[in-house]
């Protein structure tokens, strides 16, 4: 493989010896009940890692060794001794955080490989800084510490704590994205046997979760984009994409902003699922697990973690007020260039506006109005203003805009507030160099409008994005699901932007706006 050609000859026999002695442990599951955690698990994360860096690859040959050896090592903890948890530094608190004690934790028991798979991979840092550090030829290796973390990082760590911000020319935790990320695309159905599920005592949960793996024939990855390929039970669709894909997709989204700092640009395409019979009779022979899957999707509202959103929405009906860019910039966005501020739609019964630029967001916090940088007379519905101010990009500006009845009348109608800034050089480039490799790949046009979108989320720019998935949200595209997340998400941080500033009737416009675009479904 063209990654382990980068190696020098003593990396690769130490990396060698590493692989051997973590298939010897890893090989010998004590965890029959998971899907394959063996060494072939560590070889496909490889080569798909391979497929990420292939086109943008920028490791030096240390951080390489260390994610390889990591990769090798990342599942290690699932396989401790009892003898050797019962010496870890911090036994006592996790026993607490899982209301256990150590006698609940008996050799073989379900308490025990639970508590070890919740925790595996602090497991497989103590294993690799402390207990195999020998055995595993890391005792002479100057970067062991870096192996251990990058290992403990692929689940359920901060990898924007101090622990994981980077050590010389090793960036810990771009090394841990790049294995979460892979970990998580290891999901096809080469990760799981039917034949060896159907003799184990599990749970549904845990036979959906098997079940779920057979449904995705491959992982692409090409043209800086990600998309999973398979088949679903009849009607099941949207339902497996919910329970199964949207959290891979979570997944990629919180270590994209590692990626793009260090211009790794990766986007995720919707993934195409069809129906299938042969798939169908697959889950019908398992009694009850269609049923179950339809029970956990019942209910889209609590899918999508929005209940909190959900309330009246009697003055927005459709899709297209849903996603109307009524003001431009759009509430809080990034912007490629700075033309004015445009309004779609006035708010009933008012006839003329001011607009005010500030060049600080933060003067406007609350409902303070302080003196702006710039200011417009006041102008008519349909009036244009010729000149506007020219914008630095180096700050972040906000806009207000004052609403009147009467031109002759001083008191305000009604407001609105946006904060906005122009999107620096650097990533512009990215976007124009991405969008090429976008349109030559054989995405659909709806696809790449999709990925296209995601793109521009990265780059702050959530008016264009929104404007991109406005077609296809409107639209009956299979990937209706994959769609409304995505602009549920953006509406998110629009909101949450909003709050921060304490402009709660803008944050209140926004969160109508997701409760309609939720009843719409």
């Amino acid at each position: 493989m063209w990654l382990e050609n980068k190696l020098s000859r003593q990396e690769s026999v130490l990396l060698e010896r590493i692989k051997s002695k973590a298939k010897s442990w890893l090989n010998n599951s004590r965890h029959k009940h998971f899907t394959d955690h063996t060494i072939a698990h560590s070889e496909r994360i490889i080569n798909i890692l391979g497929r990420i860096l292939k086109r943008q690859f920028n490791l030096n040959k240390d951080e390489l060794f260390i994610l390889f050896a990591a990769t090798y090592l990342h599942d290690l903890g699932m396989q401790i001794r009892k003898s050797d948890l019962l010496t870890y530094p911090n036994l006592e608190e996790l026993l607490k955080q899982s209301n256990l004690a150590v006698p609940d934790l008996e050799s073989g028991s379900n308490r025990l490989l639970s508590f070890v798979r919740e925790y595996h991979h602090l497991f497989s840092y103590y294993m690799i800084k402390d207990l195999l550090r020998d055995e595993l030829g890391l005792d002479k290796c100057q970067y062991t510490e870096e192996i251990a973390l990058v290992a403990q990082g692929h689940r359920k760590v901060d990898l924007f704590s101090d622990q994981y911000q980077r050590r010389g020319a090793i960036r810990i935790d771009l090394l841990s994205a790049l294995l979460i990320l892979a970990d998580e695309l290891d999901c096809d159905k080469s990760r799981v046997d039917l034949e060896r599920m159907m003799v184990l005592d599990l749970s549904m949960d845990e036979k959906m979760y098997w079940y779920n793996h057979t449904c995705i024939d491959r992982v692409e990855i090409d043209h800086h984009y990600i998309k999973l390929l398979g088949r679903a039970p009849t009607d099941l669709v949207d339902r497996f994409k919910l329970i199964f894909v949207m959290p891979i997709w979570k997944k990629y989204r919180e270590v994209l902003d590692i990626f793009y700092r260090e211009d790794i640009v990766i986007a995720w395409a919707p993934s195409e699922i069809i129906e299938s019979n042969d798939i169908t009779r697959i889950f019908q022979k398992e009694k009850g697990l269609i049923e179950h899957i339809q029970n956990k999707c019942r209910d889209l509202y609590h899918l999508f973690a929005i209940e909190k959103f959900l309330g009246p929405c009697d003055n927005l009906a459709s899709f297209e007020d849903i996603l109307d860019i009524d003001v431009s910039p759009f509430y809080s966005t990034g912007i490629e260039m700075f033309s004015g501020i445009k309004l779609r739609k006035w708010p009933e019964n008012a006839y003329f506006c001011e607009f005010f630029i500030y060049d600080d967001p933060e003067k406007l916090r609350g409902d303070s109005i302080p003196k702006p940088l710039w200011k417009s007379e006041k102008v008519e519905i349909g009036q244009a203003i010729s000149v506007w101010p020219e914008l630095d990009k180096a700050k972040e500006y906000a806009y207000v805009i004052l609403f009147y009845q009467r031109k002759e009348d001083d008191s305000i109608y009604v407001k609105r507030k946006g904060r906005f800034w122009l999107i620096d050089d650097s990533n512009l480039s990215i976007k124009k160099r991405v969008f090429m490799e976008i349109d030559d790949g054989d995405l659909s046009l709806e696809g790449k409008r999709i990925v296209k979108g995601d793109l521009e989320v990265r780059i702050g720019n959530y008016e264009n994005a929104l404007l991109l998935l406005r077609p296809l949200l409107e639209a009956d595209v299979a990937w209706h699901i994959d769609v409304v997340t995505r602009v549920m998400s953006i509406y998110k941080m629009i909101e949450k932007d909003m709050n921060e500033m304490e402009w709660y009737d803008e944050a209140d416009r926004i969160n109508d706006r997701m409760s309609c675009l939720v009843s719409n479904l």
